[in-house]
């Protein structure tokens, strides 16, 4: 299961601005003096290069944990998709986007949670009983008592940065075939995502 680059982005940002990381950091000054140069070994290794010459604007992101997290993410895309083409488990797994699994669209919600339910041989068919019991989970906020379900923080990323982040990904997509980028309304997908909506590739 994955979730948009920019989400990620947020909700991690704003838990540790919540928790006292105040900028700008000795990381934040780190990767401004170093710029990318110093960080290669944060990026994804069929990246490197477009990260260092700019192909992939990572730089233009003048703080270190949206860089930072942003890589992750590309770095966890990139390395799922390794591993499906290298082991034979993984062509078979489920791709969830985090999106359509939790809707709020309870017919699609609940198609997903079939789907991969069946893909894991969970689930025999459609009228299988044991559906019910696993959408019933929904009716609990399972990070209720956590600090992702705490009260909804201050917006961690301005606007220009959320948009630098989405180019980011945009522009790794033309090394990623199977990363799917939407210009509007800015959407990440990988190919296969169980229940998704079909979305053109941006150029």
């Amino acid at each position: 299961m994955y979730r948009d680059c920019d989400k990620v982005v947020e909700s991690f940002g704003s838990l540790f601005a919540s928790h006292g990381e105040q900028g700008p950091t000795k990381q934040d000054c780190a990767w401004q003096e170093q710029g990318v140069q110093g960080f290669s070994w944060l990026m994804p290794p069929g990246l490197v290069t477009a990260c260092l010459n700019g192909e992939i604007p990572i730089a233009k992101l003048s703080r270190f944990t949206p860089a930072r997290t942003t890589l992750t993410w590309l770095n966890c895309i990139t390395a799922f998709l390794s591993m499906r083409k290298d082991h034979a488990e993984f062509t078979i797994a489920p791709i969830i986007r985090m999106d359509e699994f939790t809707s709020k669209d309870v017919a699609l919600r609940n198609k997903v949670v079939g789907q991969a339910l069946r893909c894991l041989g969970v689930l025999d068919n459609d009228d299988d009983l044991r559906l019910e019991q696993a959408l019933a989970a929904f009716a609990t906020n399972s990070q209720w008592n956590s600090a992702m379900g705490t009260a909804k923080r201050q917006l961690y990323l301005s606007q220009e940065e959320r948009a630098i982040v989405h180019d980011v990904v945009m522009k790794a997509s033309n090394l990623i075939p199977e990363l799917l980028v939407q210009q509007s309304e800015p959407r990440h997908m990988l190919e296969g995502s169980l229940g998704a909506p079909p979305l053109q590739q941006s150029s």
